[in-house]
């Protein structure tokens, strides 16, 4: 009998237990989540404001003539080392788009290669940039991968998107501190569940052993 009821009342304290971790591993794992991508999508807004800069600022003239576009007297087509200093200054990575065609990237391909002469995907950025001339911000598949993302149009004198200036980071890169830190919650939460699984059976036990010393 004795056996039976601390069965029972251990069962309860374990369900006890993992229902009030899940609980928590559930909010603080919203509540992480929510905050991260909040500092990503504020990020990308600084980033893209470096990039502009790296550009040759907002108010830079954009020609396209061709297959060749320019700000100023700089040619914008394979334009590496911009791309890359902006990413080496604020992170993530940075496009430059020649109407729906990236021009100068550091977004890499499945092969490790970077995304050179690749398309922009139709889509809510594809619409609002180019169809409809405004920014865009927010999530977006970049090669197939997603990304917190920014685009702005790049226009020419007449007011016409002739091109994109994009940055973003992949939603891997915010959510992976995140993740490590729930399963390091989970870890400590399950720890502590079992130690007070078993501080819970010992007490269970030594307040039931009047019931045995009655049947005896």
């Amino acid at each position: 009998m004795r056996s039976d009821i601390s069965t029972k009342v251990s069962l309860t304290v374990v369900a006890a237990f993992m229902t009030l971790l899940l609980a928590l591993l559930a909010i603080v794992g919203k509540n992480s989540l929510d905050f991260a991508k909040a500092q990503a999508v504020s990020q990308q807004e600084a980033s893209l404001r470096v990039a502009w800069d790296a550009v040759g600022g907002s108010d830079a003239v954009f020609v396209r003539d061709g297959d060749k576009l320019t700000a100023g007297s700089k040619v914008l087509n394979g334009d590496i080392a911009t791309v890359d200093h902006v990413k080496d200054l604020v992170g993530g990575t940075m496009t430059i788009f020649l109407g729906d065609t990236r021009i100068a990237t550091n977004v890499q391909k499945p092969d490790g290669s970077r995304g050179l002469g690749t398309t922009l995907a139709k889509g809510p950025v594809h619409d609002a940039v180019l169809d409809r001339g405004e920014s865009y911000r927010g999530e977006a598949k970049v090669l197939g991968k997603p990304y917190f993302a920014a685009y702005d149009p790049i226009k020419d004198a007449s007011g016409q998107v002739i091109g994109i200036l994009y940055v973003g980071v992949a939603k891997a890169d915010y959510f992976q501190p995140v993740y490590r830190q729930l399963i390091w919650l989970a870890v400590a939460g399950a720890v502590l569940a079992a130690l007070g699984v078993a501080a819970s059976v010992t007490v269970v036990r030594r307040q039931l052993s009047p019931l045995r010393d009655l049947r005896e």
